[in-house]
């Protein structure tokens, strides 16, 4: 574990082709936009998940570019991360937001819905992981055992540059 800052931890690590990181206390989708715009630009967002539900999308967003299929909302080419939208609650709780950044607009398929434990990988489903109670990372024991067997086979399958989640650490 790394320390950041006082009360801002990062933990990473190596699975597959992806690196990844994950960060405690105060750093949530607004602090990585900030920090790191280029994480986003000139790429394509699709957003399985927004405050734990479906990102609706405005008018002036449709018209934009941005749609909205199988509840996974996608965008136009990014080129500005100040036009984001994402949930805001604060520094005391995350925003349940989970992005897949992409290098050119694809769609990757209806999200599901149910409980977890009745998720069946594959047949145009994905799960929006940020929404599944307790999943981390950086947990060598998760309480739900295969989470994260999954979890890394959509990354894989999706295979997005960069995949952003600001949900419970």
């Amino acid at each position: 574990m790394i320390s950041v800052a006082s009360q801002e931890f990062v933990r990473r690590g190596l699975n597959a082709d992806y690196h990844w990181l994950t960060a405690t206390g105060d750093v949530f989708t607004g602090t990585l936009l900030r920090l790191c715009p280029e994480a986003v630009l000139n790429r394509y967002l699709a957003v399985t998940s927004y405050a734990s539900g479906v990102r609706h999308l405005s008018e002036e967003e449709i018209s934009a570019g941005w749609l909205l299929t199988g509840d996974v909302a996608y965008s136009p080419l990014i080129i500005s991360a100040d036009t984001l939208k994402f949930q805001r609650d604060g520094l005391e709780s995350p925003g349940y937001d989970e992005w897949y950044v992409l290098p050119k607009q694809r769609e990757l398929g209806e999200v599901f819905h149910g409980e977890f434990f009745e998720f069946q990988p594959g047949g145009g489903q994905i799960l929006a992981f940020v929404n599944i109670l307790d999943f981390v990372l950086h947990d060598p024991t998760p309480s739900m055992p295969g989470i994260l067997d999954i979890f890394w086979s959509q990354l894989i399958s999706i295979a997005p540059e960069t995949f952003i989640a600001d949900g419970h650490d």
